[in-house]
């Protein structure tokens, strides 16, 4: 059901998206994320992220965009003599971005966001996975930003809070990916 329900949300907002006239954007983002510690068991906290999205400017005001994003705990890629339990994610996020009045070259912005956020938990012994736990959940995201050009592509740097109603549910800490940018317009 959750799936179903993502499925026409994007295609809720494609449809009017082919009648407006506006531009649309691929964009790339790598970012660090603290806090993330879905399992009380988890080694690690703090990670990094990479998330693509695909964006289309209804207006100077209002933006929409489709994100796909990948997470890693900083363990997963580190060399472990011990059992290690590491933490991975998914996300698909579909963002509403508000921006805000120019402050000479920046253009600072705020976005919500719902998005589906699978999260799993993996046991690491002799560089070797072995899955232990999945937890996928539907959710809200809060996040603040600011756009600048960098050479003839649109750079940003973005603070986002993935999944608050499930972390505040959890009584987890909020989790908060801090990334820098950049996006092409065609």
């Amino acid at each position: 059901m959750k799936y179903i329900l993502a499925v026409i949300l994007i295609g809720f907002l494609s449809m009017p998206v082919l009648a407006e006239s506006g531009r649309w954007g691929l964009g790339i983002n790598y970012g660090l994320v603290n806090n993330m510690k879905a399992w009380s068991g988890a080694s690690s906290e703090a990670g990094s992220m990479v998330r693509i999205d695909y964006s289309f400017d209804f207006n100077d005001f209002y933006t929409a965009a489709v994100e796909i994003g990948f997470f890693a705990d900083e363990n997963v890629f580190k060399t472990a003599n011990v059992p290690t339990l590491t933490q991975t994610a998914a996300v698909l996020n579909i963002d509403h971005i508000f921006h805000l009045r120019r402050v000479g070259t920046l253009a600072p912005y705020l976005k919500v966001g719902t998005g589906l956020y699978g999260l799993n938990l993996w046991r690491k012994a002799n560089n070797s996975f072995t899955h232990n736990s999945t937890d996928i959940t539907a959710d809200v995201s809060a996040g603040a930003g600011v756009e600048f050009w960098l050479w003839s592509a649109l750079g940003n740097v973005d603070l986002s809070l993935p999944a608050l109603i499930h972390e505040s549910f959890m009584g987890t800490k909020v989790a908060y990916v801090l990334s820098f940018g950049w996006k092409k317009y065609f």
